[in-house]
């Protein structure tokens, strides 16, 4: 590299040459950089660099990596990635590009390219030689189509050929290393991709000294406060630690040599900044709390595992190991091929430090990921069984998901593939990789949309339930868990569609159920999506018109032909009604603040009067005293109005109580606006009418405890003769979001019949 730290084509090709590139390589690379050249002569990026430093930049990234399947055409193509997007004007085509370089270097420049338009199905077309400004209605939407629709292309080109990932992840890594060039609200964006899809890319592929860069130059600009928080603390002691940590690599050394070991290497290692970071937030802990700031790593030149257990055993022998710090990934290997022993120690200063124990091999494909590994033929790439495994689904996921929304499609990809995983099996042991907080719904799934589709039941295996136990089917499956699927004749639930109860995780699950639900007859979707949304409003004792809900919906971008339309969706699953009821909650908050501005103004105008409306916030009244009507019992959101009683202040009412109605009728003197004021949390009871069984306060009272919610009280009522018994709750809560998903959760356990409020 030159001194000024810029890539140039000499130090792309002598790079080339030392990982044992060939001539006719070389002189095709040679050969794109020239055509690069011509074709961005005169454009210069935002810190007004010459545009070819970038595609220099992004090629070197690539030859540095230094393997075999990095071969010429990857790197030339890396040079001549922004051609077809910038450079259109001067005549770049992919028809040009598969005439002078080949075709596989052609697909691979088009499969990073982003797209000039989106689908036309969007009803937006995106020119890029035309901003889109933030302040527009339709901006941001409309750059959300473009960045989901490109993200969509690129990972179905990496499901064709892998080796495109490698030109984005080095293009994205270079944009982050300059992204201080950019605007505020560009860096931002930016930052929250490249954690979200590039730097979880990195890691399913295993290099992970790109992952950690792209995960620290993200968190850098999301949240800078915390990430220079962190740097300062490390910086503060460096000297210290530095000299602490070369006093125990000298010893390590010396301990190796004298028991026997002749080729290894102990590397002083640093923790990456958002790692930490994350540690600390998981853990609830300060920075002095992490085990791992600071650890050393041991490679050993050795084709035997059993070495590196050698070595663990050397090292709790001088050192005391940390109870519940040690991971074993050679046994248990990471999905992305990685492998070491890790353990945390107590060193001679009492101070803790991790240490890494791994053999060369071991150590390549960590730092290059099972890439590192993967065979060639003469006409193509052999690929890591791992990476097989992983790839094979891209495409399954592709074809599935090919007539769902980009957005769907790249929320599927990030959640199914790039999330952290669970490793389960299925009773004859093939192994099953899952999304952190998948349920046997989605391991059903996994295996065949048919199994999914009659999944009644599950039993799981695992270290504690040798025998096999039955589990919900909004369990959380766990690494090393056994699952059998026990199976019905019926179809799917609407419930697992509830996102509350958790039934599903994978968005490929729920793609599966909404289209069973969407092969059924219209009409009767439509009835289901109209009783659930009744339903819904009658325990809330809400009355709410189905006009407003639509043009609530239009005003978000969410538009229904007809009320028709809208009850399908919401039988479908495709409209949550969770969301639903937030839109109303959200209008219904506004409606109060409303109103509780213009009787503020009228205040201000004119003393009250007893004959006229006053504004009373019933949380800060003063002496005077307020109280919810036990015939309504209105929660915080609802639209409320008072009746001064004879000697006991206010009573709250619903707007729309028919107790109050009659009262007003009666008494339209006494009918006063109100206000809810500041409002914390306030008692509700529910009666919940079930059908008796063993265990079953048990199963309702977790409800309330997952949920976090404390019951002031429960009692049961009158058994009928057909074993259905009354259970009635008190409890304190918040808003009516809380409430519904609370409701829709006791709905959910078995043998609950109804689940209303009482008032």
């Amino acid at each position: 590299m030159t001194k000024r730290g810029q890539a140039t084509i000499e130090d792309i090709l002598a790079r080339m040459r030392e990982s044992g590139k060939s001539e006719a390589e070389c002189a095709l690379v040679q050969s794109a950089y020239a055509y690069a050249l011509e074709m961005h002569e005169g454009q210069r990026r935002v810190s007004g660099e010459p545009y070819i430093t970038h595609c220099l930049e992004v090629a070197y990234l690539l030859a540095d990596l230094g393997l075999p399947q990095i071969n010429g055409g990857v790197i030339a193509a890396a040079l001549l990635h922004d051609v077809l997007e910038d450079c259109e004007d001067k005549g770049a085509t992919l028809e040009t590009l598969t005439e002078r370089f080949g075709a596989q270097v052609a697909t691979w420049v088009n499969g990073v390219t982003k797209l000039k338009e989106i689908d036309r199905q969007s009803g937006l077309i995106v020119d890029h030689k035309v901003p889109v400004r933030d302040d527009h209605p339709l901006g941001g939407h409309r750059r959300d189509l473009q960045e989901q629709e490109s993200l969509r292309k690129l990972l179905i080109a990496m499901a064709d050929d892998p080796r495109v990932i490698y030109i984005k992840l080095a293009d994205r890594l270079h944009n982050m290393r300059t992204l201080s060039n950019m605007k505020p609200e560009q860096q931002h964006r930016t930052a929250q991709e490249t954690l979200d899809i590039f730097a979880p890319l990195a890691n399913r592929i295993g290099i992970w000294v790109w992952k950690a860069e792209l995960e620290d130059l993200a968190f850098r600009y999301l949240e800078p406060e915390k990430f220079y928080s962190i740097v300062e603390q490390l910086d503060a002691r460096r000297e210290e630690r530095e000299a602490r940590v070369l006093r125990y690599k000298q010893k390590l050394e010396a301990l190796l040599r004298q028991e026997g070991f002749q080729r290894f290497e102990v590397q002083a290692r640093a923790k990456h900044i958002y790692s930490i970071y994350r540690k600390m937030e998981r853990k609830q802990v300060t920075l002095d709390k992490i085990h791992d700031r600071e650890a050393l790593r041991v490679l050993i030149d050795s084709d035997n595992e059993n070495d590196c257990y050698i070595v663990l055993g050397l090292v709790h022998h001088i050192w005391r190991p940390v109870p519940g710090e040690f991971d074993d990934y050679i046994v248990n290997k990471k999905p992305n091929g990685y492998q070491s022993l890790h353990t945390a120690v107590f060193g001679d200063d009492g101070e803790t430090i991790e240490i890494q124990i791994r053999t060369y091999n071991m150590h390549e494909v960590a730092e290059k990921g099972v890439a590192a590994h993967w065979k060639y033929k003469e006409d193509g790439i052999t690929l890591d069984d791992s990476m097989v495994t992983w790839i094979n689904w891209m495409r399954e996921s592709a074809a599935e998901l090919k007539d769902e929304s980009s957005a769907v499609f790249v929320d599927s990809i990030r959640q199914e593939l790039l999330s952290d995983s669970v490793i389960v099996f299925t009773p004859d042991g093939k192994v099953i990789e899952l999304p952190n907080g998948a349920t046997p719904i989605d391991f059903a799934y996994r295996i065949h949309t048919e199994l999914g589709h009659t999944c009644r039941g599950a039993i799981v295996s695992n270290r504690e339930h040798r025998e096999g136990v039955m589990v919900p089917l909004n369990y959380k499956l766990q690494t090393g868990d056994i699952v059998r699927i026990i199976r019905g004749r019926q179809g799917p639930s609407r419930d697992w569609l509830v996102e509350e109860l958790g039934y599903v995780k994978t968005p490929r699950a729920r793609q599966k159920i909404k289209q069973w639900f969407r092969k059924l007859d219209r009409e009767e979707n439509i009835a289901m999506g109209r009783a659930a949304l009744e339903r819904s409003l009658k325990q809330l004792r809400l009355e709410f018109p189905v006009a407003t809900i639509l043009t609530l919906l239009s005003e978000r971008g969410e538009r229904y032909q007809s009320e028709e339309d809208f009850f399908e969706a919401l039988g479908v699953g495709e409209l949550s009604l969770g969301h639903v009821v937030h839109l109303i909650e959200q209008y219904l908050k506004k409606q109060e603040e409303e109103r509780e501005r213009q009787a503020l103004e009228q205040t201000v105008i004119e003393a009250p009067h007893p004959s006229k409306p006053v504004a009373i916030d019933i949380m800060q009244s003063g002496d005077l005293l307020s109280r919810r009507a036990r015939c309504c019992n209105p929660l915080p959101g609802q639209p409320i109005r008072g009746y001064i009683t004879r000697g006991r202040g206010v009573s709250i009412h619903a707007a729309d109580c028919k107790t109050l109605q009659r009262l007003e009728q009666e008494e339209p003197e006494r009918i006063v606006e109100v206000t809810w004021g500041k409002v914390d949390r306030l008692p509700v009871q529910l009666v919940i009418l079930v059908r008796d069984r063993s265990n079953m306060l048990y199963d309702i009272t977790g409800v309330f405890v997952n949920e976090k919610i404390s019951i002031n009280g429960i009692s049961t009522g009158k058994r009928d003769r057909y074993n259905i018994v009354p259970i009635y709750v008190g409890f304190e809560i918040g808003d009516l979001a809380q409430l519904t998903r609370l409701m829709e959760k006791l709905e959910a356990v078995r043998d609950v019949i109804k689940v209303e409020r009482v008032g």
